[in-house]
């Protein structure tokens, strides 16, 4: 609908609720028992309402007021009641309506309205039934009509049965057709439900209907309780409906004589007050009992929902659980075990992390029943503080026992208190045996790196020193002597550069990213030639069978180029420096063997060969920064392979060619088709190897 139609459409529908009242006005007149004087009900009452209350804004619900008052003066007027009994009803009409109004939308006074309050609504019908009463209390005089106070009571009664059955009912039904909730869907939903179902409202409705037919005062309230019973078991906007049929009929039949309550015998005020009596019983039980419904139907859904939801937050929570690293647990104030984690209930089993101190080291806990609480957890400090966080060194199960570190987090869980009466902590531990292993090598790294700085800035500054005395004393500079100092300044930063280099290519090795690819050790552009031109250019590279293995190039580049640069560096004095790199296949693994002719390793050494700034010539006077083969493990290591040194292996031609030599041995990822490059064709040897000429040798015509 475009806007240049919604004016039109207010429109109609203000002329339709202004037709709508003038015909409750009209019932309102006719709705009179047989020899009475008083109507039993106003619908006029609770269709001014009504209109007002499904105004869109305060000042259509003001024009409502001001018509509905003048549509009763018409009617009225035109019924032959007169002109002042006319504008008394109309005044009074005006200030009920005005006051139930009121009292409905304060504090908020929000147009449409579209929340149904049950106290609220009960005072508002209450205060504007008696304000309307009140009014023409005051003025039925004036008009020449006495009241007596029972009629009075019944006037009261009939504006307060309007207001409820056609003004809240019919605000309510208007609201739950807003909502999407119409009549006709309601009707529709019913039809398709169970047979059954549909039987016991047409039964229950019979009834209810039956009970006001009888024509005995004690049967006309079994009409209640079948109304109460559609009330609990069927829609909300089906039981208005039920209201308002059961109303309905009983105003009919007491208007023409056919009920119960129209007995001869009762005074005309008697009959409707009777009336009046039934019709608000009727419908404050009933819309009581269907609030109530409704509101149990949303608390049951709500609470459907949040099971489900919780249902759901609790299976996220275990698989959460499930799939953690760490290992996390829950245990009672007494130390009894509640909830584990796969990872904890694993961790539990294999260190004596959760055990009683009679169990420590035995069996897992808790075994027979005991509670007490765990000696390595820092349960009692978590109950105590709220929140404690340490390291905790636990001891593997078994014959061979190992120190394991866990950081453990341990929380006091408060809010258990409130639902189990019991305190409980959230204990969370994470091995970091190879975290705290590898920061106490960092921090012993960091000391010793710092010490191997230190020495060569300290000589660079002797040096300077040295000659910055000379200058300042004013002596005669020696030519012979600044040349030394230059030189052995020179020398000492080429130590420091060198150092810093290799520890910046630890932390490449280290955190470089792994780019694996298949690649072929053999072949001329292979990380294997590449590093021997970069460090070694010297040496003698001879190649036997070599697998593919699954690496990252550039790494392999900087683990032969320190292998093939420490064979170069630890050469035999007066030899060349030869190399043999061969390999094959284990499993999915690549196995290489590097042999050199060098100095060798002494067997005491070979493990801590591998350790950062551990170099097991140092005596020699060889420069180097003692990072090189700690940069190898790195690499191989993150490629998950393994590095080893052992002594030279005769099988690879190089026995009395220099010195003992060494073989290092590599564990690799193969590639996956494990293809095997086979060795290069023999070539004639160079006819000496008594003299190292840097840069020439190596590139006779035997070298690979």
């Amino acid at each position: 609908m475009t806007r240049s139609d919604q004016p039109t459409r207010h429109l109609v529908s203000f002329l339709g609720m202004a037709a709508f009242y003038a015909v409750m006005v009209l019932a309102g007149i006719y709705s009179v028992p047989a020899n009475g004087t008083l109507a039993a009900t106003s619908p006029a009452a609770g269709a001014a309402l009504l209109w007002v209350l499904t105004c869109r804004n305060r000042t259509c619900a003001r024009v409502a007021v001001v018509a509905s008052g003048l549509l009763t003066v018409a009617v009225v007027t035109l019924a032959g009641l007169g002109l002042a009994a006319a504008l008394l009803i109309a005044v009074a009409g005006i200030v009920q309506v005005a006051v139930v109004a009121v009292v409905v939308l304060r504090p908020d006074f929000e147009l449409p309205y579209r929340r149904t309050n049950l106290p609220r609504v009960v005072v508002a019908i209450v205060a504007g039934s008696l304000a309307g009463t009140a009014v023409a209390a005051a003025g039925l005089p004036l008009s020449g009509i006495d009241l007596s106070p029972l009629e009075l009571l019944a006037w009261w009664g009939r504006q307060a049965v309007g207001l409820g059955t056609v003004g809240f009912v019919g605000v309510f039904l208007w609201s739950e057709h807003r909502a999407g909730r119409s009549v006709a869907r309601e009707v529709l939903a019913l039809h398709r439900s169970p047979v059954t179902g549909r039987l016991q409202l047409i039964g229950a409705a019979f009834v209810s209907y039956g009970a006001l037919a009888i024509n005995e005062d004690a049967f006309v309230f079994l009409a209640l309780p079948p109304a109460i019973w559609i009330a609990s078991r069927y829609s909300p906007v089906i039981s208005a409906l039920h209201v308002l049929g059961v109303s309905g009929l009983a105003i009919g039949l007491t208007a023409t004589g056919h009920s119960a309550l129209a007995e001869k015998t009762n005074t005309p005020a008697a009959t409707v007050l009777s009336l009046q009596v039934f019709l608000l019983t009727l419908l404050l039980t009933v819309l009581t009992t269907a609030v109530l419904s409704a509101q149990r139907a949303r608390l049951l859904h709500e609470l459907r929902e949040r099971d489900q939801e919780r249902a759901e937050r609790l299976e996220l929570f275990g698989r959460t659980t499930a799939a953690m690293s760490d290992g996390l647990a829950v245990y009672d104030e007494d130390g009894t075990l509640v909830l584990a984690n796969e990872v904890a209930t694993l961790t539990l089993a294999t260190t004596d992390l959760g055990t009683c101190p009679a169990e420590a080291g035995e069996v897992p806990w808790p075994t027979d029943g005991r509670r007490c609480l765990p000696t390595r957890m820092p349960l009692a400090e978590a109950l105590e503080l709220g929140r404690v966080s340490a390291d905790v060194t636990a001891h593997t199960r078994g014959e061979h026992r190992q120190d394991v570190v866990f950081a453990v987090t341990a929380a006091s869980l408060r809010a258990s208190e409130s639902w189990s009466g019991r305190r409980r902590v959230l204990v969370v531990f994470r091995d970091v045996t190879d975290e705290r292993a590898h920061r106490e090598a960092l921090t012993d790294f960091a000391a010793r790196a710092a010490h191997d700085l230190r020495s060569p800035v300290a000589a660079a500054r002797s040096w300077i020193g040295f000659t910055q005395h000379q200058v300042l004393a004013g002596d005669e500079l020696d030519r012979d002597d600044i040349a030394e100092s230059l030189q052995g300044t020179g020398q000492a930063l080429d130590r420091m550069l060198e150092l810093v280099s290799g520890l910046l290519d630890q932390a490449t090795a280290t955190e470089g990213r792994l780019r694996r690819t298949d690649t072929d050790l053999a072949e001329p552009d292979g990380p294997l030639h590449r590093a021997r031109a970069l460090q070694a250019p010297d040496a003698v590279l001879t190649l036997g069978d070599l697998p593919h293995v699954e690496a990252d190039p550039e790494l392999l580049v900087q683990l032969f180029g320190n292998l093939l640069g420490n064979a170069v560096k630890y050469a035999q004095p007066g030899h060349v420096p030869r190399v043999h790199v061969e390999g094959g296949h284990d499993g999915e693994r690549a196995q290489l063997r590097v042999t050199d002719n060098g100095l060798g390793v002494p067997e005491d050494q070979r493990d801590v060969v591998f350790d950062r700034l551990s170099r097991a010539h140092r005596d020699l006077g060889v420069a180097g920064s003692g990072l090189g083969l700690s940069i190898c493990r790195t690499i191989v290591e993150r490629h998950g392979g393994t590095i080893r040194c052992e002594a030279a292996d005769p099988t690879a031609g190089l026995t009395g060619t220099g010195g003992p030599g060494t073989t290092f041995v590599l564990d690799l990822p193969a590639s996956a088709d494990r293809a095997v490059s086979p060795a290069p064709a023999p070539r004639r040897e160079p006819a000496a190897d008594t003299t190292r000429v840097r840069g020439t040798l190596g590139s006779g015509p035997s070298t690979t």
